[in-house]
């Protein structure tokens, strides 16, 4: 016996659950700041894809150097990611937290 089936788009569920919980942020408060690291062009545009709708302000790095640079220069509320290109992840937050 033989079972056929298709993969649906990840992308449309997260999206579709993630929209129906939060809906953006309060106008009026705060902008937040995402730094979003990662070699992957696909989870960096996952990630602004489900933060960008929220009314997030989103910049992204491929690799730990870009990300110190970032981390520098635009100054992000918070980091998420991970590289492993260059720099590692474990590098740049030590030189984040470090220059908190």
């Amino acid at each position: 016996m033989e079972i056929i089936c298709e993969l649906g788009d990840v992308t449309e569920i997260i999206l579709s659950k993630a929209e129906t919980h939060v809906v953006g942020i309060k106008e009026g408060s705060t902008s937040y700041r995402i730094l979003i690291v990662d070699d992957s062009e696909t989870n960096r545009d996952l990630l602004k894809q489900l933060l960008s709708p929220i009314g997030f302000e989103l910049e992204e790095a491929t690799n730990g150097k870009e990300a110190i640079q970032q981390l520098e220069n635009w100054k992000p509320d918070l980091t998420d990611g991970q590289s492993h290109a260059g720099n590692d992840g474990h590098r740049s937050h030590n030189h984040h937290s470090n220059n908190s």
